[in-house]
């Protein structure tokens, strides 16, 4: 791999998804369980999206652009 390549594979690995056991990831189930009152263990991800807040998505949202600017970057599309 070359040295862009890993590094932005590190950044998108270091990335947080549903599954991973923080506790920011922990309060957004809980408020989305909360809300729709459903058990956490049956939420999915579309649950937990719509029940977000706009801090949240806001954050997400720059976060992924982010990643597609660098993408393109590797990729030679810029």
């Amino acid at each position: 791999m070359s040295d862009p390549f890993k590094v932005f594979v590190e950044e998108m690995a270091g990335l947080t998804v549903p599954e991973d056991d923080t506790e920011e990831s922990r309060a957004r189930q809980e408020a989305a369980a909360s809300e729709l009152g459903t058990p956490i263990r049956e939420l999915d991800e579309s649950d937990i999206v719509a029940y977000a807040n706009d801090e949240f998505l806001c954050s997400e949202a720059l976060s992924l652009w982010a990643m597609i600017r660098k993408a393109r970057v590797l990729a030679g599309r810029t």
